[in-house]
């Protein structure tokens, strides 16, 4: 009897065993599977710079890499200050303050984002290039995107100042300190966490930038890939740039994440008290709506004054049927391409955060190493993409060679999944073990928990990743420029078309669609993401 007994446990924890086994193949198998797919262009980059001869490494890292390294860091340095600068001050102004204008600019703030800053560029330089000589150099470059981009710092910053709690503040008013001491002293460390996340990508758009360093000549790595690439014909240059440009983005990112790790808050929730809004005086407060104005001037209302005026006058509109008819089909390509894109994405992105959920640490963490792809420049990701697939498509049938709209799809894949990705994980880590015990309770199968119980709960997290990614989509351009396929034409491509050949009359329509379209969703998403706890007025 003994020896039955045994038998039989042994048959059920081997049992036990196969299914776990099962089950881990289940999650890990699809979850390695699309973790490996989306690495596997920039193994393949890496593979390729084993390739480059020592002597071309040593000619590439003295001679040509330095110049495209050196413009890329003073426009990261400049523009990154007039970020840093514009999106603090005007987020501590509106979280503070009450000024004139202050609820309407609190949201006008964000409106430079719906304008690409390439269409910027090539506005100020047709209204200044012929009368300020040198116009077309690093220090205007950096003001304008510090214009486009502040944004990202403004928006985070602002929240990071409406969860602050008035204990602080009140605390230091018995010390005597002055707002703008409590500003450097209390709000600001607090909040640096926050802002330096919002600096991080705009840094990272700076360093993406195709169109506005391409028209004012500026030799970024961005454009160095481009232009050594395609330009130059040089492959090896090309493939050296890009590593370089990887490793100094990883590093970059790498520093952030172990610096923000040093740096420890705790706050007590039950005793938040909300931010009370101070009334200024009629001086202080014109000159506050003054400075708030300033960046949407330079950033929105001048580029899109100028783009209205040429488009009610019709500029260079000599025969606009057919120019219509090309502007329909990009606009239909446009919705296309983001529709597809948004879909493919939020699938691999729930996928990945759901396996990794039901798997080890191990898995998270790989789960979340996709989040560095956000960092890698349209062009070097275009370029991975296409030495990666070049080397595929020899295996394949000619029938099923990728390239194209496919290739375009997979590009906007890897460069916007770490959106979703991101938001997604945090929605997840939000649903309590109770609500996973409630499932096997129920015996509920993976799917239908996935479908019943976790994506209902996930709704806000879809929906932000969905404005986030479309808002970005709208705007993208070197992939665009890089992977569409023959006469296929997108807003941004088509706007960029007829402005880098300085038709800005015919650029002006497709610009507005962009802008236009994209305000409605950045309102939303400004909405989600700075709702505050309460405001006080005294």
């Amino acid at each position: 009897m003994t020896d039955i007994s045994r038998l039989l446990n042994s048959r059920g924890l081997l049992k036990k065993r196969l299914l776990r086994l099962v089950k881990l193949l289940a999650y890990a198998l699809p979850l390695g599977l699309l973790i490996s797919l989306i690495f596997f262009p920039l193994l393949a980059l890496g593979a390729f710079s084993l390739s480059i001869p020592l002597s071309d490494w040593v000619i590439l890292l003295t001679d040509h890499i330095p110049p495209y390294l050196s413009n890329t860091l003073l426009l990261v340095l400049g523009g990154g200050f007039a970020c840093l600068v514009w999106g603090v001050s005007c987020a501590w102004l509106t979280a503070n303050f009450n000024f004139y204008g202050r609820s309407y600019l609190s949201w006008l703030l964000i409106l430079p984002l719906a304008c690409p800053v390439y269409i910027s560029g090539f506005i100020y330089s047709d209204i200044f290039s012929s009368t300020v000589p040198g116009f077309h150099g690093i220090p205007v470059a950096s003001l304008l995107f510090g214009a486009a981009f502040y944004p990202y710092v403004y928006i985070f910053s602002l929240a990071a100042f409406k969860q602050q709690s008035m204990d602080y503040v009140w605390a230091a008013q018995t010390m005597g300190l002055s707002n703008l001491q409590i500003f450097k002293r209390i709000s600001l460390p607090i909040a640096l966490p926050f802002i330096s996340f919002g600096l991080l990508l705009a840094v990272i758009e700076i360093i993406n930038d195709f169109g506005l360093v391409n028209h004012y000549s500026i030799n970024t790595v961005s454009l160095g890939i481009y232009r050594v690439w395609l330009g130059l014909g040089d492959f090896n240059g090309a493939v050296g740039l890009a590593i370089v440009t990887l490793i100094a983005l990883m590093v970059i990112m790498i520093t952030e994440a172990y610096l923000l790790s040093k740096r420890k808050r705790y706050e007590n929730q039950s005793r938040h008290i909300p931010v009370r809004i101070k009334r200024l005086q009629p001086v202080s407060s014109m000159l506050c709506m003054l400075w708030c104005l300033l960046p949407i001037a330079i950033g929105f209302l001048v580029p899109v004054g100028f783009l209205a005026f040429h488009a009610l006058k019709g500029d260079g509109d000599d025969g606009g049927g057919d120019r219509l008819q090309d502007l329909g089909a990009a606009l239909v390509n446009t919705f296309t391409l983001i529709i597809a894109a948004i879909f493919i994405i939020l699938v691999c992105a729930i996928l990945i955060n759901y396996s990794a959920r039901r798997l080890s640490k191990f898995w998270q963490v790989a789960g979340q190493s996709i989040n560095i792809c956000y960092a890698l420049p349209g062009t070097l990701l275009g370029f991975t993409c296409i030495l990666f697939f070049s080397k595929v498509n020899q295996w394949l049938p000619d029938n099923w060679a990728i390239g194209g709209i496919m290739l375009l799809l997979f590009a906007y894949t890897i460069r916007f999944i770490p959106a979703a990705n991101r938001s997604i994980h945090n929605g997840l880590v939000q649903i309590t073990p109770s609500m996973e015990m409630a499932t096997k309770l129920f015996a509920l199968k993976p799917f239908t928990s996935l479908t019943k119980i976790h994506l209902p709960l996930l709704k806000g997290a879809l929906i932000s990743s969905c404005l986030i990614i479309f808002a970005e989509l709208l705007k993208e351009l070197p992939l665009v420029l890089i992977l569409r396929p023959f006469n296929f034409e997108t807003l941004a491509s088509f706007t960029y078309q007829y402005a880098s050949d300085e038709r800005l009359g015919l650029a002006s329509l497709p610009a507005l669609l962009i802008i236009f379209t994209g305000i409605p969703v950045l309102y939303v998403l400004h909405r989600s993401l700075t709702a505050a706890r309460g405001e006080k007025h005294f």
